[in-house]
């Protein structure tokens, strides 16, 4: 009586999982493959705007994290209450950390910019119910930096260029 060992009848089941591990090594190869030329078929913005964005971003860390603290070292806000001064700097910081991811991996760009528009939308609704002491006018100019870095945010999300596999930049 021959039967065959315990370990005869495990053998296709095991060369069956060998053969679909590597297939599955295959498939991820094709698209890790895929993914890097889509990523170098898609256009890069202008480094000129990610630079802009930077700076621009930085102007708005420098602004808003002193307001984050209750303090006001630049005097833009004149006589505003300490809730203002979190609330305007809290968005402000958001608008500004969605703008330093964008210049850092401009393919986040469409995100980044909702997420900022989010903020935006936020400051406008929460400047409507302020108090009425708090004056309005000229200090609301100091929200300016953040309007401008969304814009730039939604223009790093549209493709500048013509789309092709013969673009030397790429998206990060």
């Amino acid at each position: 009586m021959n039967e065959p060992a315990p370990d005869d009848d495990l053998a296709p089941i095991f060369d069956l999982r060998d053969r679909t591990s590597q297939r599955r090594e295959d498939e991820d190869l094709d698209t890790d493959r895929l993914l890097g030329r889509l990523g170098d078929a898609l256009p890069s913005p202008p480094r000129i705007l990610r630079v802009a964005i930077v700076v621009l971003a930085v102007v708005q860390l420098a602004l808003v994290l002193p307001w984050l603290v209750d303090t006001d070292p630049f005097g833009l806000l004149d006589s505003s209450s300490g809730s203002h001064l979190t609330r305007d700097g809290s968005l402000g910081l958001v608008v500004a950390v969605v703008s330093l991811l964008t210049a850092w991996r401009p393919r986040w760009a469409l995100p980044c910019f909702i997420i900022g528009s989010l903020a935006l939308i936020a400051q406008a609704v929460a400047g409507l119910f302020d108090d009425s002491i708090a004056g309005t006018g000229a200090s609301e100019f100091v929200h300016l930096p953040s309007i401008v870095l969304t814009c730039l945010v939604g223009l790093a999300a549209v493709p500048l260029a013509a789309l092709g596999p013969d673009r030397r930049r790429t998206r990060r």
